[in-house]
């Protein structure tokens, strides 16, 4: 299309919003054959996307057209050409076309694509001094198991203490939900890691990346300040103490009620004025800091459910009544909100304490198993860019000098290290008075990685610093959805609840015009349960799916023809709860699934070598998995002894018995029970 062809214009810097379908991929394979197509050399490219599988798809898609461009006869050449480009395409533009094929089998190192993480990688390898790395080092992707042993090694370490014992059962009842609290601090560390700048430049300390505990006290005093302000109620006991004078208070102001009520009161009344008088006459006899108070006050004014209780009276002065009983109670529904925000943030300091640890302890795994993780490329990258002044900018004009061209793509999930990453390198081609280009594309709607702290933020931050110097352009029209889909979408991103996540001034950008106008169905929005507790607007939700599922199988659909998609796993059972309850047939979603898990493969690796001892793969898992938990350092150890030695796994690790006692004498047992000791 016109808009597609003008995006991929390597004359202009461009910022393009584009949706799914819009074409996007093709724009930026396009924009990358012009620039070579226009005599760019391939190491002068650098093109960053989100995932592997999209790099080596357009990869693979690029050498595929160049070779298209080889095999093709002069006449198949130019209108390829011209499809691309528009302009009638000259012989200068055919001859480089013709090599283009064999340049980048020549050089597959050269054109520049993949992810942030892998270019992140680059430049580490290639300053590993200057950034403070181990030249070896490995990356790895699947952190699992050394997360596992990081929180195996904290647990450790905490066993007999029981304060702290105390405090991490206030993260959850079971060990996995600790665990869980545990491992949302190792998720946001992106979030954490600029927290923790924030607040160490604030107090004028350095803390080391493996050190982050070390911040923890001041990190609380930002937290508190920051959620009370400077001198304002942060201890439990203070609130408790609050509440009580808020009873008494509204021991105080009944007489406004009962003013309210007139000289001939109900009986009802009358006996709720003496229960609220008893009840506070109690608490004003508890010590001010017991709970108690909180707890009495509580059950005296609000129902179970947590909203305000009615109280009976003369039929023409509800209305009044109601408005008068808010107005007396609202200090003691502040002191109950007040309680909650501590207790919350009392959880979130537990969290926080323990969490750091964890991913310290992680953090010197990962050292002495010298690999770091995406986190870690991000950070240290970051580092040499924005660290000594003069190494930086050496490190910056040793790296930009080549780099003429540079294209991001899915930029709406950018995070905000990544982001001043890639800053330094832009404004450089966007200041420049030369033949550079920058090229990002993206689509806020799109942004799905905030558990890697995505920023869609950032793009609109970007749209508005490169405004004068950059051609905003939009892909309206979306080719593969249909049209129903594509409005239906559109008109759900205008609602206020998805609306209200978009970046300022992306609403309108959205919208998409639909290409396809060949299917019927129908596309059907339900508002369901804003208000309740999360497992009961999700049973709320899951049976209005049921009512729906019922309505249709009273037509000519069947089970088979219908699937129900659910954002969350576990959402799932309370959509089989509901087909239960109505009778409606279903697979569940997890059949099948239960032989591919974690747990089945180590007990599957286990029964393997029990029948056959010289299986050192099978060893190996078993002695990583949970069930013994085994250091990758000491595997490491074992392997290095085996190969030396020419003998197998167990053999080796048999004559370490003084080193793993019970370990050994487990797997002997259990050689003894399969019969084959």
């Amino acid at each position: 299309t016109t808009e597609q062809r003008k995006a991929a214009n390597p004359d202009k810097s461009i910022l393009l919003r584009a949706s799914a379908g819009s074409g996007k991929t093709k724009v930026l394979i396009d924009r990358i054959g012009r620039l070579l197509l226009d005599g760019a050399d391939l190491k002068s490219i650098v093109a960053l996307t989100f995932t592997k599988k999209a790099a080596t798809e357009i990869q693979k898609r690029l050498l595929v057209r160049f070779r298209e461009y080889v095999i093709a006869d002069d006449n198949e050449l130019r209108d390829k050409l011209n499809k691309m480009t528009g302009d009638e395409p000259t012989e200068e533009n055919c001859t480089r076309a013709r090599v283009l094929y064999e340049e980048m089998l020549d050089d597959q190192a050269g054109l520049q694509i993949g992810t942030i993480h892998s270019w992140c990688q680059g430049l580490l390898n290639r300053f590993a001094d200057e950034a403070n790395v181990d030249p070896s080092f490995v990356v790895i992707e699947e952190t699992d198991e050394l997360w596992e042993e990081a929180v195996a090694k904290l647990e450790k370490e905490f066993s007999s203490d029981k304060p702290a014992l105390a405090e991490l059962a206030k993260l959850g009842k079971k060990p996995g939900s600790v665990r869980d609290k545990l491992k949302e601090v190792l998720n946001n560390r992106v979030e954490i890691d600029r927290w923790s700048d924030k607040v160490a430049d604030q107090n004028n300390v350095a803390v080391p990346l493996d050190k982050r505990t070390d911040l923890f006290n001041e990190l609380v005093t930002d937290l508190l300040d920051n959620v009370y302000g400077k001198g304002g109620i942060k201890e439990q006991s203070d609130v408790i103490a609050f509440a009580k004078n808020c009873a008494i208070q509204l021991k105080t102001d009944l007489s406004k009620l009962e003013d309210v009520e007139g000289d001939d009161p109900t009986k009802g009344f009358i006996k709720k004025m003496a229960e609220f008088r008893s009840t506070i006459d109690s608490i004003a006899e508890l010590n001010d800091s017991n709970p108690a108070i909180l707890t009495r006050l509580k059950i005296l004014i609000l129902t179970g459910t947590g909203t305000l209780r009615v109280i009976s009276g003369r039929k023409q002065n509800k209305e009044l009544r109601s408005e008068v009983f808010y107005e007396i109670c609202k200090d003691s529904l502040l002191a109950f909100a007040l309680f909650d925000i501590i207790c919350i943030v009392e959880k979130n300091i537990i969290q926080l304490k323990y969490g750091l640890r964890a991913v310290d302890i992680y953090d010197s795994l990962k050292a002495r198993d010298r690999v770091l993780d995406f986190h870690d490329l991000e950070r240290k990258t970051r580092e040499l860019l924005h660290g000594d002044f003069n190494l930086s900018q050496w490190i910056k004009y040793r790296t930009d000098c080549g780099i003429k061209h540079f294209l991001v793509d899915e930029f709406q999930d950018t995070n905000r290290v990544q982001w001043d990453i890639l800053k330094p390198f832009m404004d450089e081609i966007i200041c420049a008075e030369d033949d550079r280009t920058l090229f990002l594309v993206g689509d806020v709607k799109q942004s799905i990685y905030r558990f890697r702290g995505a920023c869609p933020e950032i793009f609109g931050e970007v749209a508005t610093k490169y405004r004068d110097i950059t051609e905003q352009l939009n892909l309206p029209t979306n080719f593969r959805s249909t049209k129903l889909l594509v409005d239906k979408t559109g008109e759900i991103f205008q609602k206020n609840v998805l609306s209200e996540l978009l970046p300022d001034g992306e609403i309108e950008n959205v919208k998409q015009l639909p290409y396809r106008n060949d299917t019927p169905g129908r596309i059907v929005y339900h508002t369901i349960a804003e208000e309740g507790e999360l497992t009961q607007r999700r049973e709320a939700v899951a049976k209005h799916a049921a009512n729906i599922v019922q309505q249709l199988l009273k037509t000519d659909y069947k089970p088979r023809d219908i699937l129900i998609l659910s954002r969350y796993r576990t959402s799932i059972k309370y959509y089989e709860e509901a087909l239960r309850a109505i009778g409606v047939p279903f697979v569940p979603s997890g059949r099948g699934a239960l032989a591919e898990t974690c747990e089945i493969n180590d007990i599957l690796n286990l029964l393997r070598w029990l029948m056959y001892r010289d299986d050192d793969a099978a060893l190996a898992g078993v002695l990583r998995s949970p069930i013994f938990r085994f250091s990758q350092a000491d595997l490491q150890e074992l392997l290095t002894f085996r190969l030396r030695s020419n003998k197998t796994l167990w053999e080796e690790l048999s004559e370490h018995k003084l080193q793993w006692p019970e370990l050994i004498y487990l797997l002997n047992e259990w050689l003894h029970c399969a019969g084959n000791s």
